[in-house]
């Protein structure tokens, strides 16, 4: 079948692509692609974006899986406590006294406090059973 007979067909010939067209004469001549090698790639907006996610979700996998815990030192990560329970008519102040004679007692109330996330020195009760730093 010839590309006379068939005006949908496309033609090659000295580096020319023949091709159906909108054009007033109905064919169009246009450069022939060669192949791509050497070409650029040109991404979208959109495709770069997807490059660039892509990129930082590689990234960021090969961070956690490369990168290990951090290294522990001898310091405690936290303080070291025992439990006591309050009695009736015992203060915080009695208490930091008979934990660490050696301290400040209000050096220790606010560590006792902060242990037990208490609103203010004065928020406990009898029974109540507090973290106090151990000596």
């Amino acid at each position: 079948m010839s590309s006379a007979s068939n005006p949908s067909a496309l033609s090659s010939g000295d580096g020319y692509l023949v091709a159906r067209s909108t054009s007033p004469t109905g064919w169009e001549a246009r450069p022939a692609v060669q192949g791509t090698r050497g070409a650029a790639v040109e991404l979208t907006r959109r495709g770069r974006l997807v490059l660039f996610l892509a990129v930082l979700v590689v990234t960021g996998a090969l961070g956690v899986l490369v990168g290990g815990p951090a290294l522990s030192t001898d310091a405690p990560h936290h303080a070291v406590t025992r439990t006591v329970v309050v009695q009736p008519g015992q203060t915080l102040w009695e208490i930091a006294r008979k934990t660490a004679p050696e301290k400040d007692p209000r050096v220790v109330i606010a560590e006792i406090v902060d242990l037990n996330s208490l609103s203010s020195s004065g928020a406990i009760r009898a029974g109540q059973p507090l973290y106090i730093p151990a000596r």
